[in-house]
């Protein structure tokens, strides 16, 4: 792996850990990990892929799918772009368009693409095998239902989501995910994401 490479590298596993750093005591929490784990979740995510990297690249590198890896990729790029620019907006409708964009792309399309391989190709110890399984536990899962069936909307003071999935007796049930926990989950999703993807791409170039 050339210098320029390792330096990019560090530089966006320094960003996301930063980011990472504000849910600490709820990656300790919800997670069961260790502080110190907490603080570096990027760095610890990128060690552990480059480390099964030879396991990973037939899921994501080999696979027969129709939609490739560089595929999956140029989405997110085009994702993280939209969320950038349309922070700069503020009109509600603008709002509104990036809230479902996030909702499909963190809770759907990542979800399938991504979330459950790794579940099933990491170690149940390692870190990145613990996010993937919180991002499509019961309750992120019937959340991912819901925007995935249309079975959701705002809450009335727009301190959250209501949605609709089936419970334990087959029948739709409401709840509510308030905007800390959405954000939180929008967080670990993004950041294994974008990890996963930095790590595979530049272990491949080396």
């Amino acid at each position: 792996m050339s210098y320029v490479l390792v330096s990019l590298s560090i530089s966006i596993m320094d960003n996301f850990d930063k980011q990472m750093e504000g849910w600490s005591s709820r990656l300790q929490e919800e997670l069961a990990i260790s502080s110190s784990a907490s603080m570096k979740v990027a760095s610890t995510i990128y060690a552990e892929i480059v480390k099964k990297y030879e396991a990973l690249q037939q899921s994501f590198l080999k696979s027969k799918s129709n939609v490739s890896f560089q595929d999956r990729i140029d989405e997110l790029i085009a994702f993280q772009d939209w969320m950038d620019y349309s922070k700069q907006v503020y009109r509600p409708s603008v709002v509104r368009a990036r809230v479902i964009t996030q909702l499909y792309v963190c809770f759907v399309y990542l979800g399938d693409a991504m979330f459950f391989k790794l579940k099933d190709i990491m170690p149940s110890n390692a870190l990145t095998h613990k996010c993937a399984s919180y991002l499509i536990s019961d309750r992120v899962r019937k959340f991912r239902h819901a925007i995935a069936h249309a079975n959701w909307k705002y809450s009335v003071d727009y301190l959250g989501i209501e949605y609709w999935a089936r419970g334990d007796n087959n029948k739709l049930e409401q709840f509510t995910v308030l905007q800390d926990e959405l954000d939180f989950w929008q967080a670990l999703s993004r950041c294994l994401a974008y990890t996963v993807v930095t790590a595979i791409k530049e272990t491949r170039l080396n």
